[in-house]
């Protein structure tokens, strides 16, 4: 969408992914094999993307990654299982064609087995403890379904929960029947900053009262992790863990270095998204080009996917059951 002056958001966020990837490509700039990329602007038509994939040079592209647009994804896949290319399925997250074209990449792992993952984890580190659900009264709980999810998985373990409803705030006096010598486990129902701090100040208040030398942890989500100042100084005082698709020390030298190098060659920071588009861009160029060299023919390198672990995301790619193209399962 480069000839919009007023640039929507997603037109933005590859814009970005993009300036990211040919960070990644720069740094393999003494590779022995010859790196070229195409890059066109979609204008977020499927008459375009058709116009593109009749070029030419389309008969000799190895990956394509495609737009978030779902209809523009299959036309590209089914191209690509016709002429053995991959794709490379970035940004539409909810999409299934990993399951019918055997080209697609899924590079993020679907919404239900990272719940699955997620709560497997949980119920392995809440063993021993007691768990219990804070819910708000009258707002919006936007993870129900996950902890319904994970309250099935705990039952099958035997292990019960204890539902306690807040108002207002979540206040001492909603805890006192809970036993000062046990160990616990809380999670909420709501993702949101503004109810997680409705009750981080309690539970931290709770903890400082139980008697175990590891009295208290609080299960969070992918959402926290752009959290900052206040907030994010009292989930370390209540021992929060999350799980995430992605994540990025903002201490670690690499992600450093390479904010440092986006300025320099592009005259701007990179932008506040979740995740940070410049440093998916930049993960994804490294993974492929050293996918690519390391199998530089296609029907090999599906069958040899390498494990990349890079400065925000990583990559390890399965076959699902049943499943024509691959997941990253990381």
């Amino acid at each position: 969408m480069l000839e919009n002056s007023d640039r929507q958001r997603q037109a933005q966020i590859y814009l970005e992914f993009y300036k990211g990837f040919l960070l990644a490509v720069d740094s393999l700039r003494n590779s022995a094999r010859p790196i070229n990329i195409y890059a066109y602007d979609t204008a977020g038509s499927a008459d375009t993307v058709r116009s593109i994939l009749r070029r030419p040079e389309m008969k000799n592209i190895q990956v394509f990654i495609a737009p978030e647009n779902e209809k523009q994804l299959e036309m590209i896949a089914r191209y690509a299982d016709e002429s053995n290319a991959s794709v490379l399925n970035m940004f539409a997250v909810r999409d299934g064609s990993y399951k019918r074209y055997a080209s697609m990449l899924q590079a993020t792992i679907p919404h239900q087995d990272m719940y699955q993952k997620a709560i497997e984890a949980m119920v392995k580190d809440m063993r021993g403890r007691e768990v219990v659900v804070v819910n708000p009264v009258g707002r919006e709980a936007d993870k129900k379904e996950f902890v319904d999810m994970l309250k099935s998985s705990l039952a099958k373990n035997g292990t019960s929960v204890t539902v306690i409803d807040y108002d207002v705030n979540l206040d001492m006096a909603q805890l006192s029947e809970l036993d000062r010598t046990k160990k616990y486990a809380f999670i909420t129902t709501s993702s949101r900053q503004p109810e997680l701090n409705r009750v981080l100040p309690t539970l931290i208040e709770f903890k400082e009262q139980l008697t175990d030398v590891d009295p208290l942890k609080l299960f969070g989500y992918p959402e926290w992790t752009t959290f900052r100042g206040e907030t994010l100084n009292n989930m370390h005082l209540a021992n929060t863990y999350v799980y995430s698709r992605f994540y990025t020390v903002p201490e670690d030298p690499w992600a450093e270095k390479l904010e440092k190098k986006f300025i320099a060659d592009y005259g701007t920071p990179m932008g506040s998204y979740v995740p940070r588009q410049g440093l998916l861009g930049f993960d994804t160029g490294l993974f492929l080009l050293k996918w690519l060299e390391n199998a530089p023919d296609l029907n090999e390198a599906r069958n040899s996917i390498i494990t990349y672990n890079g400065v925000q995301n990583g990559f390890h790619f399965v076959r699902p059951d049943r499943a024509a193209g691959l997941v990253n399962n990381d």
